[in-house]
């Protein structure tokens, strides 16, 4: 498994869409974003929970979150589409740092 395998580099960024969403309903997801209650959402992200319980590598981290998830934007509009998706921290930055430093 990849986490068995250390790296032979001092640091490893991962950027990637992991399209993770967050569990629950449109309407509860969008008022806890208007409300700013990332802590709520970040307890039902996805990509948290998988690595959470085990589903994932556990060589890299992940920095601390401090934005609202985002939604796809409507092509051709200036406005965010939530008919089709609930909204999600998709885009992840994912780090391995053999001196265990939190990279910035």
């Amino acid at each position: 498994m990849l986490e068995d395998h250390v790296p032979p580099f001092d640091s490893v960024i991962m950027l990637g869409d992991m399209n993770y969403r967050i569990n629950g309903v449109i309407g509860a997801v969008t008022h806890a974003m208007s409300k700013n209650m990332f802590e709520v959402l970040q307890d039902n992200d996805q990509f948290l929970i998988e690595n959470k319980i085990g589903r994932l590598p556990k060589l890299f981290k992940e920095g601390k979150i401090h934005f609202a998830p985002t939604y796809k934007v409507a092509k051709e509009r200036d406005n965010y589409d939530v008919s089709a998706r609930i909204p999600g921290w998709t885009d992840r930055i994912l780090y391995y740092s053999k001196e265990d430093k939190h990279l910035e």
